[in-house]
């Protein structure tokens, strides 16, 4: 895994990448555009961060999708804008009077891909959390280029069939698109969704507790400022102690030591605040649009994204590739579970190279271990449902009504 800190339209960003990603590892530290094919890559897996946006985070995670997918995919993690620790006072000061917001955050990504993205290359995008909001709006964004692009190109065809074509040529030379992935297609392939927020958050149990307590978000840049001048042996011992109850890695720790600094404090909570003001309706026509290509993976004891989210993606986005674990994964699952569900985003990944179909998706060796799991306690009378919810019929929509209704109590607790 390689570790590069850099700057995105001068956003300080960090980023972690698959060892074989060499040559974009040089272009995303010195500012410079990758040449096509570069690192003779076909497909770049572009992992998008839950809040706190912190790349180390998914160590482990992008360490065991990388060793299971072949070597011409690439792997890497982008960090949100300022939730890396910077490096000198002077940008750590700046930063921390400097917070970015949710449509910075998406606008970041975006550029990153335009600029950073080699022509050629197929990118997928893995988002977590607030980081499928992101991967949606960089879908979007890419579609109403592609559309532009279409509009410039008809009148330009229309011009050019006028006997004065060099003039329409002139005329029309303002309008046309540049170079590269924005210009003329989308890059992304395919996004799979992990966890995902992407509506309704301020009305699930924790964005309720959030809204409430936002007026006191200055408290935690204030008590960070303040663990400033505690020793960082103690700090770290006092974290290994906290997390070791949820994950036993080093790098959880050593992730989650970046909280403490001041001006990363300010910007997750600053994010976080905003998210609930941002993150409202789904755009499910734009799901719907891009259903081949998107999947979504709810948690069944997701205290950010209830089953009901689930359940109403299901009834109202025909065809739409949404799926319901209840393996007792939590929603930040890089605290214990990396492994598990990076093996499982690999099995998609290639079932999808494969080109195997939308229902087919879900059968992958762990998906299926985990529904086989479910069958057994369904019928040895266990009460939780742990398994995995494969798409249902046509003709049981009023069961997955009838679930629907049964889980509202989770939006009212």
């Amino acid at each position: 895994m390689r570790v590069v800190f850099s700057y995105v339209n001068k956003f300080p960003t960090r980023f972690l990448l698959s060892e074989n990603l060499r040559e974009l590892e040089a272009c995303i530290k010195f500012g410079k555009t990758p040449e096509p094919n570069c690192d003779n890559i076909k497909k770049l897996v572009v992992v998008i961060p839950g809040n706190p946006g912190v790349a180390d985070f998914y160590g482990t995670f992008i360490n065991f999708l990388s060793a299971s997918l072949p070597s011409h995919y690439g792997v890497l993690v982008i960090g949100h804008a300022g939730h890396a620790t910077p490096n000198s006072l002077l940008e750590t000061f700046l930063s921390f009077w400097r917070p970015f917001s949710t449509d910075d955050q998406i606008q970041h990504k975006i550029q990153f891909l335009e600029r950073y993205a080699p022509v050629g290359t197929d990118v997928i995008l893995v988002g977590h959390s607030i980081g499928c909001f992101i991967s949606l709006e960089i879908m979007k964004h890419f579609e109403m280029k592609n559309n532009e692009n279409s509009k410039v190109e008809d009148k330009l065809g229309t011009f050019t069939k006028d006997k004065h074509k060099s003039e329409a040529k002139v005329e029309l030379d303002g309008m046309k698109p540049a170079l590269g992935h924005s210009a003329d297609t989308s890059p992304v392939v395919h996004s799979y969704l992990l966890f995902p927020t992407i509506e309704r958050m301020a009305e699930t149990s924790n964005g309720r507790l959030v809204t409430k307590l936002s007026f006191l978000r200055w408290l935690v840049p204030l008590f960070a400022f303040w663990l400033v001048f505690i020793p960082r042996f103690f700090k770290e011992a006092v974290l290994r102690w906290y997390i070791g109850r949820r994950s036993n890695t080093e790098e959880s720790v050593q992730a989650s030591y970046q909280l403490l600094s001041p001006a990363t404090a300010n910007q997750f909570t600053y994010m976080g605040c905003d998210e609930m003001r941002r993150v409202k309706n789904c755009d499910r026509d734009l799901i719907y649009r891009h259903r081949k290509k998107i999947f979504l993976y709810y948690g069944s004891c997701d205290r950010w994204c209830p089953k009901q989210f689930y359940y109403d993606m299901k009834l109202k986005v025909v065809g739409v590739q949404a799926f319901l674990c209840g393996n007792q994964w939590r929603h930040a699952f890089v605290l214990g579970h990396s492994e598990v569900v990076a093996q499982m985003v690999s099995d998609l990944i290639l079932k999808k190279a494969e080109g195997q179909v939308e229902e087919d998706l879900p059968k992958t060796p762990l998906l299926q271990g985990l529904e086989d799991r479910a069958l057994k306690r369904s019928f040895s009378g266990s009460s939780y449902d742990s398994g995995f919810v494969s798409p249902p019929p046509e003709d049981a929509s009023h069961t997955l009504k009838e679930r629907a209704g049964n889980d509202k109590e989770v939006l009212q607790t």
